[in-house]
């Protein structure tokens, strides 16, 4: 009774109950908030209008997040690329929804096959067998700058044992740090902003913040920045060579799709006509033109194990009249683009159509033959010459309606070689 007396009585030992409740109160007042507004879209326990209805575009632990939405949501559909998926392909399109169908879109900025290859896994081992996979894959991240990465063609890439979505310190982090403060704060001031960065709860990033940047600059200029950016990549993945390594995960991918009786398709990804003349004049082109050629034997290999086996590769790569868009003119700061944000980046309306196409050509095999107005062409080891000349064709047609931008390209190219 006196300790309690004499600790009571004691100024300073008031001051530390104070502390103490006051951190207390201060880390349970941080949890109440994030779990409420809910940046990363992790607890769902409310969704109100114009308060959290809206999340932010995921700045961390993008994987980690996007595979806890994916497993609580079970969808039926998941598509995986990188930044030319996750901005171009909705998974609330209608190609989805007219079907029933539930997609969900894992792909990352910035990932590799590797990535798409671990996110398919953990997915699969914790129970979930989605019917279809999409898969987008990227030409350049095939090629190596510091030169050629061989591999016997029956590799298979290394078995994934370590996830990041298992490690609990993302969990506490994306809960309890100033950083998911600032995100939830962020959060609260974009619900009524339609020009802000936001990631759908389905995984989609439609890249909105790019309608204020082609308005204050245009479009021209942001064509132009990733010219550059690409002509110079390009210069140095053609000293290299092919990375074989690519295609060992892609061979995983399709097979652990295939042993979870899952549909894949695969997408070459609807390019602007800006990349595939730099791929031509930065000597890539031929390159392109033998990695499709390599992805179609990889994917008839499986097709051929099983006669349930179900593998499209779809190529939308092309000159045709979406992927020659006229680029806005310098200073032109009224025109936008019907398809395209820059020519690496294809916009949701063109990926609609990629997602509708795709769709139909699994309905259908045979929907989608080689020819000069087709958007969209089911590779096989049988049309891939009929199919270089569709795109020599489509080529010729665009060099003539939009010579600029040949120009430019040429250019451009030309400058970095000096």
């Amino acid at each position: 009774m006196m300790i309690h007396d004499t600790v009571s009585g004691n100024p300073f030992g008031r001051f530390l109950n104070w502390l103490a409740f006051s951190a207390i109160f201060g880390v349970l007042l941080i949890v109440v908030f994030v779990v409420f507004v809910d940046p990363y879209n992790l607890y769902g326990l409310v969704k109100y209008s114009g308060i959290n209805a809206v999340k932010p575009v995921l700045p961390r632990y993008i994987e980690e997040i996007k595979l806890t939405q994916a497993i609580k949501l079970k969808p039926d559909t998941l598509i995986f690329g990188n930044s030319r998926a996750e901005i171009g392909l909705d998974p609330e399109a209608a190609a989805f929804s007219s079907r029933g169908y539930s997609a969900y879109n894992m792909a990352i900025r910035g990932a590799s096959i590797a990535s798409s290859l671990r996110q398919l896994d953990y997915i699969l081992q914790r129970g979930i067998k989605p019917k279809r996979i999409i898969i987008g894959i990227d030409f350049v991240d095939f090629m190596n700058a510091s030169g050629a990465v061989d591999l016997d063609n029956q590799q298979m890439a290394p078995e994934n044992t370590d996830f990041p979505s298992e490690k609990l310190f993302w969990r506490f982090d994306s809960l309890f740090s100033m950083s998911s403060v600032k995100d939830s704060i962020n959060t609260l001031f974009i619900q009524n902003d339609g020009e802000a960065a936001i990631t759908t709860e389905r995984g989609f990033n439609p890249l909105r913040e790019y309608l204020a940047m082609a308005r204050n600059e245009g479009y021209f200029v942001l064509f132009r920045q990733r010219a550059e950016e690409n002509a110079r990549t390009y210069l140095k993945k053609a000293a290299g060579g092919f990375d074989k390594s690519g295609f060992a995960y892609l061979r995983s991918m399709m097979k652990n799709a295939l042993d979870a009786e899952s549909e894949v398709i695969v997408i070459i990804y609807p390019y602007h006509a800006q990349i595939l003349t730099l791929f031509e004049e930065t000597g890539l082109l031929a390159n392109f033109t033998q990695w499709k050629k390599l992805v179609v034997e990889e994917a008839e290999r499986y097709v051929a194990q099983s006669e349930n086996s179900r593998v499209t590769v779809l190529d939308f790569s092309g000159f045709g009249e979406r992927q020659c868009e006229r680029i806005p003119a310098k200073g032109d700061l009224r025109s936008a683009t019907q398809w395209y944000w820059e020519a690496g980046h294809f916009k949701k309306a063109l990926g609609d159509i990629v997602l509708e196409q795709a769709l139909q050509q699994l309905e259908n095999p045979k929907a989608f033959p080689v020819g000069d107005t087709n958007f969209g062409v089911s590779l096989n080891s049988t049309n891939l010459e009929a199919n270089l000349q569709r795109i020599n064709l489509e080529k010729q047609k665009c060099r003539e309606a939009n010579p600029q931008m040949f120009a430019e390209v040429d250019s451009l190219v030309s400058s970095l070689r000096k």
